[in-house]
């Protein structure tokens, strides 16, 4: 028997198991290549065309494991893409390549420590997403705010302080300027109470208090005061204690003074009226009693005899009254311009007070000692 050749089949083992007259597994089939050889295809791990094996590389591609065209090998950075442990350009941390590793040649791994980013890296922020910057201007808005009113008030207040203290020297002076005499030939001294409230703003003093003196003693109360102490106010009142004396010596009788009757007089005081005491010529012994009145009219003080008396020891003989038993005296006669009125004449046993007002031109400042003295002027 001749021997019949087979092509070869499964590892070249004769026809058989495995291997088919004209289809054999593993054989080549018609129009169809062995199993891994077909046609126009290679066999299994066999390049094919225009491909290239299993684990060779690809027209336009690398091999497994091998760096692509404009593509890193796995665990390598990717164009535009840093590898892991690198920040991404705008990503958080954390991305990036393959987590913990990188690839090698195939079946080889390579352990990759993972980077932390720098803080304030660009794209990055530690702990997360960059976050974004807290507005603050209305914070400091508002600082600005407190600050500018701080330093409003701070200025008002230094303001206020120096013009106070300006105003309070200027009507001490014109307080210092007041020259009443008293009974002893000196000058009295005044003081003048400062008007409360601010000063800043204020262009009138509602009302000044000047005081001084002791016998008599006067308090001028001054209403409506501009703060340019050179203007007039709007009046002046003058409250004074009057001596018996300096009443006494503005009575008159048939326009005689009392200092025409006689040199020496005594003056008691009682209430609502003055009596005056001085001897009676040409009888000794033997006195006259004079009884005044005193009353207020206007710009005038009106004096009235009320009663003339000669008494000798127990015995009193009435002199009777003169024609016209009143006399008018007027105040403030040395005080040019104004209307002054006298208000008020209070005659006590404890002693004698007088008010009078001062308005119009005469109402100033630089007037206060003539208008004190207007009893006696």
């Amino acid at each position: 028997m001749s021997s019949q050749q087979f092509p070869p089949g499964n590892g070249g083992q004769p026809g058989g198991w495995g291997q088919q007259p004209s289809n054999g597994y593993g054989s080549p089939q018609p129009g169809q290549g062995g199993y891994g050889t077909q046609p126009g295809q290679g066999g299994y791990g066999s390049p094919q065309p225009g491909q290239g094996g299993y684990g060779s590389p690809q027209p336009g591609q690398g091999g497994y494991g091998s760096p692509q065209p404009s593509q890193g090998g796995y665990g390598s950075p990717q164009q535009g893409q840093g590898g892991y442990g690198s920040p991404q350009p705008g990503g958080s941390f954390g991305q990036g390549g393959g987590f913990g590793q990188s690839a090698g040649p195939y079946g080889q791994q390579t352990s990759v420590v993972p980077a932390t980013p720098q803080y304030g890296a660009p794209g990055a922020q530690f702990g997360g997403p960059p976050q974004p910057r807290k507005n603050r201007t209305p914070l400091f808005i508002s600082l600005g705010a407190v600050a500018l009113v701080v330093l409003l008030v701070g200025g008002f207040f230094i303001a206020e302080l120096v013009t106070r203290s300006g105003a309070v020297s200027a009507l001490e002076d014109k307080a210092a300027a007041v020259s009443i005499k008293q009974p002893d030939g000196e000058a009295a001294a005044f003081t003048v109470e400062p008007p409360g409230g601010l000063y800043l703003f204020r262009s009138v003093y509602d009302q000044l208090v000047f005081t001084g003196g002791n016998d008599p003693a006067t308090t001028f109360t001054v209403t409506n005061q501009p703060t340019d102490l050179s203007k007039p106010a709007e009046r002046i009142d003058t409250v004074t204690t009057v001596s018996g004396e300096a009443l006494i010596a503005m009575a008159e009788v048939n326009g005689n003074s009392i200092e025409d009757f006689a040199d020496d007089y005594k003056v008691v005081m009682n209430d609502g009226s003055i009596t005056i005491t001085f001897a009676y010529p040409d009888v000794p012994g033997a006195e006259v009693q004079m009884d005044f009145t005193f009353s207020a009219d206007g710009r005038n003080l009106v004096t009235e005899l009320t009663k003339a008396t000669v008494v000798l020891g127990s015995q009193t003989q009435d002199l009777g009254l003169p024609r016209d038993p009143t006399s008018t005296r007027e105040i403030c006669g040395s005080l040019s311009g104004g209307d002054p009125q006298l208000t008020s004449i209070d005659v006590k046993k404890s002693g004698i007070s007088a008010a009078w007002t001062v308005s119009g031109e005469a109402a100033r400042l630089d007037n206060l000692s003539t208008i004190g003295d207007c009893l006696g002027s």
